[in-house]
């Protein structure tokens, strides 16, 4: 079902009602409700960036449609649920999972999200100008998306998606106690929560890339271990060689899919059967030994597996290194 959020009146309520999950005392608070379910909206205005707690409750799946006037940068955190962002000619931008946060820039126009039946709970900063301005700079990760922004490009951008900062709630719950206090308590606060936010996400993208590098490096090792004793037992042996490599089973064999781009016993059988018809081509050994030195201990087998990978079978290869009987 396609719902309008402009079409919906959202009430102003002094109290939260019972679907409210976490309440957020220093927040002003709107509740949209229809037929089909209830959005609660619990957001917090400051000079620097606005923080928005939605809370979705559906007793279908629903799209929702929505307009932002002008460009948008923002970090959107699904902690509870799962939602899908579409533009205004129902193209796919984003994909977003429970306990997950993405930081994406939204030029202005229409847009829709879906979200499945069920209950779902997201927390988005949008970052205004004033933090751009003063603070982008802490953040040279950020800068491509900022530029997005300050260009006001036409087209939406999104930057990784990784697990959402596990310090929201608490940081929320913290800002609860703030409430009473004065308001340049309130703005430490906010900040804190801001720089919080954005330092976990910075963290787990380094992190990210660190153990990418890491797999890549632990992959191209075994492409070179594999490519030089390809005729050997170990070849098969996946036991043997995640030990070599100091790694599990499981994981030795995904980098060596990675390295590959195959499982690692395909590629093994290729190594050795185009092993093989190198020797059958260049040199003048008999099909046993040409089999023995390709990694097979049975001729037999070997040519049997060689026609299944080759089409032809050693015989009927043409071999100008033999000798031909006069």
């Amino acid at each position: 079902m396609n719902i309008n959020i402009q079409h919906i009146e959202p009430k102003a309520i002094n109290q939260l009602p019972e679907c409210c999950s976490i309440a957020v005392h220093c927040a002003e608070s709107r509740l949209s409700t229809f037929n089909q379910g209830v959005i609660l909206r619990q957001y917090i205005k400051h000079d620097m960036v606005r923080m928005e707690l939605i809370e979705y409750d559906f007793q279908q799946e629903i799209t929702i449609e929505f307009e932002f006037e002008k460009p948008v940068m923002m970090m959107y955190c699904l902690l509870e649920g799962d939602s899908k962002l579409y533009d205004d000619k129902k193209q796919k931008l984003a994909s977003n999972t429970a306990n997950t946060c993405q930081l994406c820039y939204l030029p202005r126009g229409t847009y829709h999200r879906f979200f499945s039946e069920g209950k779902h709970l997201a927390f988005i900063l949008f970052f205004k100008e004033g933090w751009i301005t003063q603070e982008g700079s802490r953040f040279p990760l950020l800068s491509e998306l900022m530029d997005h922004y300050r260009q006001r490009d036409a087209f939406f951008f999104s930057m990784p998606r990784y697990a959402a900062p596990k310090s929201i709630i608490t940081a929320l719950n913290k800002m609860n106690a703030s409430a009473s206090m004065p308001d340049f308590r309130m703005d430490t606060a906010i900040h804190n929560m801001t720089l919080s936010c954005l330092k976990q996400y910075c963290s787990r993208h380094y992190s990210s890339l660190a153990n990418s590098a890491y797999k890549q490096g632990k992959a191209a090792e075994i492409e070179d271990y594999i490519k030089c004793h390809f005729a050997e037992k170990i070849a098969e042996n996946t036991v043997a060689l995640a030990a070599i490599f100091l790694l599990s089973e499981k994981t030795m064999m995904r980098l060596a899919k990675l390295a590959f781009g195959q499982p690692l016993h395909k590629k093994v059988i290729e190594l050795r059967l185009t092993h093989g018809l190198k020797l059958l081509m260049t040199t003048d050994r008999p099909i046993n030994e040409i089999a023995f030195r390709a990694g097979y201990h049975d001729a037999h087998y070997f040519s049997r597996a060689f026609k299944k990978f080759m089409g032809v079978t050693p015989n009927m290869i043409s071999r100008p290194w033999i000798k031909m009987d006069s």
